[in-house]
C-alpha cells in the first residue's frame, strides 16, 4: 500500500497508471506502467481506506513525520477528487488536522484547482516539470509537454506559492537529463518565485524508453547539486522539511 522512503517519509503511489502510456507518449525515463506489468506485487490502485489505515500505523509507531502522495497523469478533475478522499482518510485515521506532507499531482490548470488541493488539508504541493530546457522537455516528455507547456508549469508553481506559502511548493526535476547550466537556470527561476526544488537523480530504469542508456557521472551529480544548493540557500526559501525529505 505504502512504503517508507528516506528516514521518515511515508510514500503512496495512489495509482500506478498514466494515460500517456496508452498513446505511446510517456516520458522517456518513466517505467510506471511497465513496472506494474512486471511485478505482481504492485497494486495499480490503492483503496483510500487502506491508505488511511497504513498512515495511522506508521504515524502511531513513530516511523514517519510526513507523507508523499503521487500517481501517474490521468483525468485532472478525477485526480483532485481522489486526492481529497485520500487526505480525508488519512485525517480520519490519524486525527491530524492538516496533513504534513506533499502531493505531486498532474499539472494544475488554474488557481481554482490549486485552491482545491489546498482545501483537501495537505500542507504542500509539487509539480513535476521534469526538464527545464523547453526543447528537451518536449523531446523527453512528448505527452506531458503537449498537454502542459513549460510556461504553464511555471505559472502553476507561482500561483501555488501564493496559496500554500513560500517553501511549501516544489518544482520537481529529473536531474541528469539536461545540461547542468539549464537545470541550474530552472533552480534560479523557481527559487526566485519562493518555491523549493526536488532534484530526483535519473537512473535508466528497466522498462523505460531510456533503459540501457548511461547516466552522468557521480561527480557531475555531486558538483551540480551542490551548486544548486547554494542557489536555494541564497534565495532564502524556507526549507519546507516538515513536508518533504531533506
Amino acid at each position: 500500500i505504502g512504503q517508507i522512503g528516506g528516514e521518515d517519509c511515508l510514500f503512496f503511489c495512489y495509482q500506478n497508471y498514466c494515460s500517456f502510456f496508452s498513446r505511446h507518449e510517456q516520458c522517456l525515463f518513466c517505467n510506471l506502467v511497465s513496472t506494474s506489468d512486471t511485478y505482481n506485487s504492485v497494486l495499480r490502485k490503492k483503496d483510500t481506506e487502506d491508505i488511511g489505515e497504513v498512515a495511522k500505523a506508521a504515524f502511531t509507531e513513530g516511523k514517519v513525520k510526513h507523507v508523499l502522495l503521487t500517481g501517474g497523469c490521468f483525468n485532472h478533475q478525477k485526480e483532485i477528487e481522489l486526492v481529497g478522499q485520500i487526505v480525508k482518510s488519512i485525517q480520519e485515521y490519524t486525527g491530524l488536522d492538516r496533513v504534513p506532507g506533499t502531493i505531486l499531482p498532474s499539472p494544475a490548470k488554474g488557481l481554482d484547482d490549486i485552491k482545491r488541493y489546498y482545501e483537501t488539508g495537505i500542507r504542500a504541493i509539487g509539480f513535476s516539470m521534469e526538464i527545464w530546457d523547453d526543447r528537451l522537455y518536449q523531446a523527453i516528455c512528448p505527452g506531458k509537454s503537449a498537454s502542459t507547456s513549460h510556461a504553464e508549469f511555471v505559472n502553476a508553481i507561482e500561483s501555488a506559492v501564493k496559496v500554500f506559502g513560500a517553501g511549501n511548493v516544489y518544482g520537481v526535476f529529473v536531474m541528469g537529463l539536461e545540461p547542468g547550466h539549464t537545470f541550474l537556470d530552472g533552480v534560479k527561476t523557481l527559487t526566485g518565485l519562493g518555491a523549493n526544488v526536488v532534484p530526483f537523480v535519473w537512473s535508466p530504469n528497466p522498462g523505460s524508453r531510456l533503459e540501457g542508456h548511461r547516466a552522468p557521472t557521480a561527480k557531475w551529480y555531486v558538483d551540480t547539486v551542490l551548486e544548486a544548493a547554494e542557489i536555494v540557500s541564497g534565495a532564502g526559501v524556507p526549507s519546507g522539511t516538515e513536508n518533504h525529505c531533506m
